[in-house]
């Protein structure tokens, strides 16, 4: 089972699961944005411990933040929330079973298929996950319902954002929100990322600083990413409209 994080409970979530201290070289950088830092607490606090919680508990919220931590191998930020899990009452039962649902639906990914064109050699099909009989009576409906859905959103974020069928079956995401899909962006240094980012129908995002290469360290921003802009456009598919 997931142990306690020791990480106390009104502390900036970032700062104390990477070991950040006031003063140190990683608290300065920070410090140099101050809204996405006040932001990401913010966020935290938001999902974790509302002011109006709905009727979502806290132990549901801890439960569904800890399986999708544990599904992207993130541990020390599933610790933090099992703990908080146990913190809010959650029983011993209730916390093994989310251990367990992990260990059934870790998988590697994403799956998913790409618009067609010449990325759909590279679609891969994958598992839809079902939550298992016993782990399902310790969680109940809505928990191992979240865990389901959850598990399609980090494993097959295009099909389940286009409400396409998921795998061999009939499962899609519901509801559909095929928007998404036009609102997805890429990072790339490269000429090739940039490519790829293109073939996909998605947005390229380019950044203010740049890595030179070895044998022309000085070249410019500009004469580093025209021929990053001119692969993209090349590869977006007909009718597509580019994001820079």
């Amino acid at each position: 089972m997931l142990r306690e994080s020791g990480v106390s409970r009104d502390a900036d979530l970032i700062d104390a699961l990477v070991g950040i201290t006031p003063g140190s070289f990683l608290d300065a950088i920070r410090a140099r944005r101050p809204e996405a830092r006040a932001h990401a607490q913010a966020t935290y606090r938001a999902l974790f411990s509302p002011e109006t919680p709905g009727s979502v508990t806290a132990q549901e919220r801890f439960a569904a933040g800890t399986f999708v931590a544990g599904l992207h191998g993130a541990t020390a930020i599933a610790v933090c929330y099992a703990a908080r899990l146990a913190e809010s009452g959650g029983p011993a039962a209730l916390r093994e079973a989310v251990d367990a649902a992990i260990k059934e639906a870790k998988t590697h990914g994403p799956y998913g298929s790409y618009p067609a064109g010449p990325l759909s050699r590279e679609d891969i099909a994958g598992p839809v996950y079902r939550v298992d009989a016993v782990t399902r009576r310790t969680l109940g409906p809505r928990l191992a319902a979240a865990f389901e859905h959850a598990h399609m959103l980090v494993f097959h974020p295009r099909d389940a954002w286009a409400g396409r069928p998921l795998s061999r079956g009939k499962d899609q995401l519901y509801p559909v929100n095929p928007s998404l899909v036009e609102r997805v962006w890429q990072a790339t240094f490269t000429v090739d990322g940039a490519r790829r980012a293109g073939a996909a129908g998605d947005g390229l995002m380019l950044s203010r600083t740049q890595p030179r290469p070895a044998n022309a360290p000085d070249l410019s921003l500009t004469e580093i990413q025209n021929p990053m802009i001119d692969a993209y456009m090349g590869a977006l598919p007909e009718g597509r409209e580019p994001r820079i």
